[in-house]
């Protein structure tokens, strides 16, 4: 089934598909707004959504009953979606200027969300998972946060992730789970610099980076890298002193 709906100037849409019972639904508004979707296998489902100015979507997908669901309502977003297996899933929303995403899952049962707020411009995502059931969540922009780069790696079964930049801005986070079970999060305010390695089973890891330093440097660095099984580690920084 093939959907497509354009208004306006200079909009693009390509559909590409080999299967059986695939879907596309493409919604396209305003100006200079560009879609692709290839899907080779069987109950694919596909949604973009496109409005304002210069967009960019690309979504891949191969297997069986893959979804992938984007939105994109800023100036000049990019988004790009590939998917190999079955049942996985991504979704992308992305409302500011220049909001970057790339998503790529091979595997089964995976789920990938990227949220990249209105108030935000410049932030980029990229999540890779391979594997059975892993989850990866990244939001990032809101209140006048931009310039946030987040990394996600996650090579096994049910490992999770989410990163939250929507209180900052020039903040990044690297996260590379190896493994089954692992788990981790982070939350980071402006200028912080945050890297997790897990390689193992159930490892746990957190990072709270609150605050700003005022100026263009670093407000603060955390490096966490566990081996092994059943580890913990938890990380905060703040740039404002403890209430006595």
């Amino acid at each position: 089934m093939i959907g497509a709906i354009g208004f306006a100037q200079n909009n693009s849409s390509g559909i590409d598909q080999a299967g059986a019972g695939n879907s596309v639904d493409v919604k396209q508004y305003e100006t200079d707004q560009v879609s692709q979707v290839v899907q080779a296998g069987n109950y694919q489902s596909a949604v973009v959504n496109q409005a304002s100015l210069a967009n960019f979507s690309n979504i891949v997908q191969n297997g069986t009953s893959n979804g992938a669901n984007v939105d994109q309502d800023g100036e000049r977003g990019q988004s790009y979606i590939t998917q190999a297996g079955q049942s996985n899933w991504s979704e992308v929303d992305q409302d500011g200027p220049d909001n970057l995403s790339s998503i790529s899952q091979a595997g089964d049962s995976n789920s990938a969300t990227v949220d990249q707020l209105p108030e935000g411009a410049w932030n980029e995502s990229h999540i890779a998972q391979a594997g059975n059931g892993n989850f990866a969540y990244v939001k990032q922009g809101q209140y006048n946060g931009g310039h946030n780069y987040s990394q996600i790696s996650q090579n096994g079964d049910y490992n999770s992730a989410s990163v939250d930049h929507q209180f900052g801005h020039y903040s990044n986070s690297y996260i590379t789970q190896n493994g089954t079970s692992n788990f981790a999060d982070v939350a980071q305010g402006s200028n912080y610099d945050s890297f997790i390695t897990q390689n193992g089973m159930s490892n746990a890891a957190t990072v709270d980076q609150h605050g700003n330093n005022g100026g263009s440097g670093l407000s603060g660095v955390s490096s966490i890298l566990q081996n092994g099984d059943s580890n913990s580690a938890s990380v905060w920084q703040s740039t404002s002193a403890p209430a006595n």
